[in-house]
């Protein structure tokens, strides 16, 4: 199904409760439901598009609804019992099709994040950390493993990007409690965040907006 940014702008809005007679009330400005829209989604409908567009381009169909659901997962980390009931789903379903979505959105990390188009004469390239929180890890102390997991980002502003997404700013709940188990569950969601900031960055929001 080939929808435009306009018409998932407006979906995206319905899924979360604002139905189209609350999208057209004429005391709404467009900012308003733009605000509305990142509130529930953490990027904008020209980046779900482009997102869209790639993930067909797979071979597999994409269920927008679920496509929607898995990223407002990412943007507000609600628990499942929510997610049954904003989404309409039980909470298995909701649970496998999140999951499913954020690793069809993590396999395009490396077609979207990458340092090979660098200046020719750049010499330092300066690298921050975001730290993950996550509940209590099950830990064998024969190994020396550490329990935050830290991933690496151009910049603050980058940075203030992913920070937005409560998976990556809250506790993290899920995977086994094993340090292997919990720390894929992390890489995941925090990877696939970071593939939709990098989709908005190329669809309208720069990184340093005027």
């Amino acid at each position: 199904m080939t929808l435009s940014t306009e018409e998932l702008f407006k979906l995206g809005l319905k899924y979360v409760g604002f139905d189209e007679m609350r999208q057209d009330r004429q005391n709404l400005s467009d900012k308003s439901k733009t605000r509305r829209f990142r509130a529930h989604y953490g990027v904008g409908s020209a980046a779900i598009k482009a997102l869209m567009d790639d993930l067909e381009q797979q071979g597999e169909s994409v269920s927008v609804k679920k496509l929607f659901m898995a990223i407002c997962w990412l943007k507000l980390y609600e628990i499942e019992e929510a997610l049954a009931g904003r989404w309409g789903w039980n909470e298995k379903t909701c649970r496998d099709a999140i999951q499913e979505y954020l690793k069809r959105i993590r396999k395009l990390k490396a077609q979207k994040i990458r340092l090979d188009n660098l200046p020719p004469n750049t010499k330092f390239l300066g690298l921050d950390t975001i730290h993950v929180r996550s509940e209590e890890f099950t830990c064998d102390p024969s190994k020396n493993q550490g329990l935050v997991w830290e991933e690496k980002s151009l910049n603050e502003t980058a940075n203030g990007r992913l920070k937005n997404f409560k998976v990556v700013r809250e506790s993290f709940r899920h995977g086994k409690g094993d340090v292997d188990g919990k720390l894929g569950k992390i890489k995941l969601a925090f990877e696939a965040a970071a593939v939709l900031v990098e989709y908005d960055i190329e669809n309208g929001h720069s990184l340093f907006e005027v």
